[in-house]
């Protein structure tokens, strides 16, 4: 009689466990998570502000902590576009992973672009505990500026660079031959196809 409810209760918690395992997490969970530390311009309350005209049909827009305008742009499950600023954009994409990071098998990858005329990007990743992850292990980036921007369809990145621009002087410096990069996410790194 004692095996049996052992039995059953093994079974109830091999399920339990199975379906929180299984249950992915939303882009819009991470993006109300993200710690004003990590974006401090956008703060909790105004992107619980964002996501509520977004979920409207509304314009997405809030008024930020720069008094300036920002706007949530795109939501997926997966991935999140905004505007911060006239000059900046922020995009983060959720990646499952093949090992568990911080128990969850899934991480944040991060891309914030500054700039108007020559743009410039900023790569990172992160657990969904906001831990920043080692980002060579991942990821192997070119030398000198690139714009990168994550695909709605499949997780990857892809890089635009400019053979001329690697270190520009002044915005109003002439472009060259720009070049483009796909990198696919594998669940562990990002490669080159």
């Amino acid at each position: 009689m004692i095996f049996r409810y052992m039995r059953e209760l093994l079974l109830l918690i091999s399920m339990i466990l199975s379906i929180s395992v299984s249950a992915q997490i939303k882009i819009r969970d991470v993006f109300t998570s993200i710690p004003d530390s990590l974006l401090p311009s956008l703060k909790t309350n105004a992107r619980l502000d964002m996501l509520d005209f977004y979920d409207s049909h509304m314009k997405a827009e809030v008024t930020n902590e720069l008094n300036g305008k920002s706007e949530l742009t795109y939501m997926s499950d997966n991935i999140i576009r905004l505007q911060l600023t006239q000059s900046s954009q922020l995009e983060i994409c959720l990646l499952d992973v093949n090992t568990p990071v911080d128990s969850i098998h899934q991480i944040a990858g991060v891309i914030k672009t500054y700039g108007t005329d020559i743009r410039e990007s900023i790569i990172a990743l992160y657990s969904l505990k906001w831990r920043k992850l080692p980002l060579p292990e991942r990821l192997t980036l070119p030398s000198g500026m690139f714009v990168a921007s994550f695909s709605r369809e499949k997780p990857t990145i892809t890089l635009t660079f400019d053979k001329k621009t690697e270190n520009p002087i002044f915005e109003s410096q002439e472009k060259g031959t720009e070049l483009l990069k796909s990198l696919n996410w594998d669940g562990l790194t990002f490669n080159e196809y």
